[in-house]
């Protein structure tokens, strides 16, 4: 979704890479993308981990200096 393409054989083979790069993507952006895409689910990465990644605190503080407003946003709650 993020690379507005479909994936190609060689994608598939550099998820389990150590790194994960697209140019264009930030590092962050690359790290979390990674994390999620991993083979074996054990080493993916969880949900609490994905809303408290790197990536969404530098979205979280972009979209801060852009809109001029907005000071703080809270993940969700995971209690059901």
């Amino acid at each position: 979704m993020m690379t507005n393409r479909y994936p190609y054989s060689s994608d598939i083979k550099l998820m389990d890479a150590d790194v994960w790069t697209e140019p264009g993507f930030s590092d962050e952006c690359c790290r979390f993308i990674h994390g999620c895409l991993k083979s074996d689910p054990e080493q993916r990465v969880h949900l609490e981990e994905m809303l408290s990644h790197d990536w969404f605190k530098v979205m979280v503080k972009r979209v801060s200096l852009a809109s001029g407003g907005l000071t703080q946003v809270a993940p969700p709650s995971l209690q059901p």
